[in-house]
């Protein structure tokens, strides 16, 4: 068992920068606390040693449940969350998985969480955490009532939470703003919540036949890194620019760092005009000064980093090893491989405490073919290093919560891959630039876009410590050409 307890995790979160809330609600929200400790143990809680009443309920993908299926003929522990928006039961969740499970599973007990949210809210609450227990949703908070621990917000937290954009009534399934919590005497109707309403879609829910996997769902998934900060390097332009829209498409919020200011700026209107939230900051990655600073900024202004991809990188110095110098063969470290360690090494602290990361370096097939690219030695090396520290880096964060891949994103057709054919072939050599040339001629590479949603692929598993290639490039041409 770790010595990290739940209450330390979110004394450590409310600490935090990104933590820190308006006085205001702050003060609403621990006004509502103190209210409900004063009530102390309400007079209709279910007593020790009830029977716990079934209640029809729904899995995350909306299909019929029960509490008495879920549970089957062994004990159980069941676990009355709000929903995936609050940051605490998050931490709970999350603990619970690593902590509790195991020796749960051990005796011979189930575990299942419950919380009046739609099942999309329940399909993040898992995903997001990496839940392997049950998660389910309960409509019209039918096990809160039976328990007695069913509430409403008080006015002044209501607004708070509206003031931050959460609208339980939206987020719940029966379209009230009620949530398991203390009891409130007589169930309290908190102000401007709608009650005795489903949404369409849930009226006919317990009466479902068909299997919901295969049928659209009445509300849209919730998007799967929704709300998460995700900092991507080399964004303006390639990769790094359609993997940031990749991301912004799947609910994070996009951190944007290059040297370009005009191209971040363009690839964060692209992203905004999409609905999606963009930050720019420009910055050489090269300069561990300028690294740092941004870090910094990027915290004060957006909160923590919990997806990082370095996708930035350099291809030269190009040509004979005998021609190049050392100052040109320690740049190139310095950006494929320093500045990664650098990001990472800083984002790292936040990541670990939370539990939750996820790092991608993206590589290039010439790291699985060394000689597949005569006259790029140092490019070579750079990518063959930035691989084992990362599958290194990836074991030693094993069980965090925080994982660590490589992306080999295929032969793409970027500015990087016409710099190359724009060299003179007598500098890069002959050889290395009619293979460019001629990948580009046969239309052989393939577009960022293709490139960038090979990758959500693959983040979307939750693996660690893996050399991912893209899927839509023979591996042949992996192993040959540069991204």
């Amino acid at each position: 068992m770790t010595a990290v307890t739940i209450a330390a995790q979110v004394a450590a979160m409310a600490a935090a920068p990104a933590g820190q809330l308006p006085g205001e609600v702050m003060d609403a929200f621990a006004g509502e606390q103190a209210e409900l400790a004063a009530r102390g143990i309400p007079e209709g809680i279910i007593a020790a040693g009830a029977l716990l009443p079934d209640a029809d309920l729904l899995d995350p993908f909306g299909a019929p449940a029960s509490l008495h299926g879920a549970v089957g003929n062994q004990p159980a522990v069941v676990v009355l969350y709000r929903g995936a928006w609050c940051p605490y039961c998050n931490i709970t969740v999350r603990t619970y998985q690593s902590e509790l499970l195991p020796e749960l599973t051990r005796r011979g007990v189930a575990l299942v969480a419950i919380s009046p949210q739609t099942p999309d809210g329940s399909l993040t609450m898992r995903q997001k955490n990496e839940l392997t227990f049950t998660v389910l949703s309960d409509p019209g908070n039918q096990v809160a009532r039976s328990v007695g621990v069913l509430s409403a917000p008080t006015t002044q937290a209501r607004a708070a939470q509206l003031r931050l954009g959460l609208d339980l009534a939206t987020v719940n399934a029966d379209g009230t703003c009620r949530r398991p919590d203390a009891h409130d005497d007589h169930y309290r109707r908190g102000p401007h919540c709608r009650m005795g309403r489903r949404p369409p879609g849930l009226h006919n829910a317990f009466r479902a036949r068909a299997d919901p996997r295969r049928t659209r769902r009445s509300q849209p998934v919730r998007p799967l890194f929704d709300g998460e900060l995700a900092l991507v390097t080399g964004a303006g332009r390639g990769i790094g620019r359609a993997i940031a829209l990749e991301l912004a498409a799947a609910g994070a919020r996009v951190a944007l760092l290059a040297r370009s200011a005009g191209e971040l700026d363009e690839v964060a209107g692209t992203v905004r005009d999409r609905g999606g939230i963009a930050a720019v900051f420009p910055a050489d990655v090269a300069d561990p000064g300028q690294v740092d600073g941004t870090v910094a900024q990027i915290a004060a202004e957006l909160g923590r980093v919990s997806i990082l991809i370095s996708n930035a990188a350099v291809v030269w110095p190009l040509g004979p090893t005998v021609t190049l110098t050392l100052a040109e063969w320690s740049a190139a470290f310095a950006v494929n491989v320093g500045a990664v360690f650098q990001l990472s090494a800083a984002l790292l602290p936040s990541m670990l405490e939370r539990g939750w990361g996820r790092i991608v370096n993206i590589s290039s097939g010439i790291a699985a073919n060394p000689a597949g690219m005569i006259g790029g030695n140092a490019y070579a090396t750079t990518k063959a290093a930035l691989e084992g520290h990362t599958v290194n880096l990836a074991a030693e964060l094993a069980g965090s919560g925080v994982t660590a891949n490589v992306y080999r994103p295929g032969s793409v057709d970027t500015a990087m891959q016409a710099w190359i054919r724009a060299q003179s072939p007598a500098k890069i050599g002959a050889a290395l630039h009619e293979r460019f040339a001629r990948s580009y001629a046969e239309g052989s590479l393939i577009t960022p876009g293709q490139s960038a949603r090979s990758l959500m692929e693959q983040l979307a598993t939750g693996a660690t410590g893996e050399i991912w290639n893209v899927n839509s490039t023979p591996a042949t041409d992996l192993e040959s050409e540069a991204r």
